[in-house]
């Protein structure tokens, strides 16, 4: 019997095209802050600004706009606490940042 595929569908077995948001992105590095690594996803422009945080196994995702915790995995709160200080006294730097990589949002 033969098989019959339409044309919007992969036949069975196929790779999936990954959708948008799972492609694999670039990760620019914003700055470096003792042992923290602020960065974003090149492909996460769609979302209002924000900037990730990175130490060891520890990560949290922080909006700019106002500067608030949108997620956190590992970090303790007086950590979270440090981080927020640390996104407020940098919250420009982080802004042109992303407004340089994704285009302004004003």
């Amino acid at each position: 019997m033969a098989h019959r595929y339409s044309a919007s569908r992969a036949p069975l077995g196929a790779p999936k095209s990954p959708e948008p948001h799972e492609r694999i992105a670039a990760v620019p590095t914003v700055a470096t802050i003792g042992a923290y690594r602020f960065f974003f996803y090149s492909n996460e422009g769609f979302e209002p600004p924000h900037i990730h945080v990175r130490e060891g196994k520890k990560l949290a995702k922080f909006w700019l706009e106002p500067v608030s915790v949108a997620s956190s995995t590992r970090f303790a709160a007086h950590e979270l606490n440090e981080l927020v200080r640390l996104v407020m006294n940098n919250r420009e730097e982080f802004l042109e940042a992303w407004n340089e990589h994704f285009g302004s949002t004003i």
